[in-house]
């Protein structure tokens, strides 16, 4: 099947899996588009039962749309623990990372999040976004999030920085802004 093909295979093999508690989906250098990502994600928020969540979709031509559709279905996830989601080297930008930020807050019980966004065209927004969606999460005890190469600026890590600053329960934090517009105003 073709790469859009995939993602109608993948979302009814995923809506007849209630009973799964952990997932990992390696999808790196696919062709599965925006629209095989809808459909991926159709299937991903009936997996209403997965504690563990690891998705791989790095190199891809997904943009936005994509981005904004795996969002959705990660918010009906509200029993993950753990989410590990890396699109790095993808087309999406500070729409995505808003939706995603925005469904990061119906994940009550997340305890690990490692999100994975380096080369992409997020900028402040994103970032901001995706710092204010975690610091909703009260229980978060480990967080790695890795945004380097992108269009991150001192104002989106001081707002990313000052989210997270609320996560009171986080014991292990690790940041990478590499290769960004960042100086010492956004470290202070």
């Amino acid at each position: 099947p073709s790469g859009n093909e995939v993602g109608p295979i993948l979302s009814r093999a995923l809506s007849q899996a209630e009973a799964l508690q952990s997932l990992e989906l390696q999808l790196d250098s696919s062709e599965i588009g925006d629209a095989g990502a809808v459909d991926l994600a159709k299937g991903l928020s009936n997996a209403v039962n997965l504690g563990v969540l690891t998705l791989y979709w790095n190199t891809t031509n997904v943009g936005n749309k994509a981005i904004c559709a795996l969002a959705s279905g990660l918010a009906a996830l509200v029993r993950l623990d753990v989410l590990h989601f890396h699109w790095d080297n993808t087309a999406s930008g500070d729409e995505g990372a808003d939706a995603l930020g925005n469904s990061l807050v119906q994940l009550q019980q997340l305890k690990v999040a490692s999100l994975h966004c380096g080369r992409t065209s997020i900028g402040d927004a994103g970032v901001t976004a995706i710092g204010d969606g975690l610091s909703k999460i009260g229980v978060l005890e480990s967080l790695t999030f890795n945004c380097y190469s992108t269009v991150v600026t001192d104002a989106g890590l001081a707002g990313f920085a000052r989210s997270i600053g609320q996560l009171g329960q986080l014991k292990r934090l690790h940041l990478d802004f590499e290769g960004n517009a960042v100086s010492d105003e956004g470290v202070t």
